[in-house]
């Protein structure tokens, strides 16, 4: 076999791979993100039930 074919068939397996271990790393961050974004969600949550248990308005934060 040609080095020159070897060395292109070698670049596009690479970037095939490359390809796809940038999509589950997208997939990966969009999942973390929409964890943390549900983790602030819940911690706004808490905080505004502590809030009005104890009579807090909001002139006084």
């Amino acid at each position: 076999m040609d080095e020159e074919i070897f060395l292109k068939e070698c670049e596009e397996k690479v970037s095939i791979e490359a390809d796809y271990v940038l999509r589950n790393l997208e997939r990966f961050a969009e999942e973390e993100m929409l964890e943390f974004d549900w983790i602030v969600l819940e911690f706004k949550k808490q905080l505004n039930r502590k809030i009005k248990e104890r009579g807090i308005k909001d002139d006084d934060l």
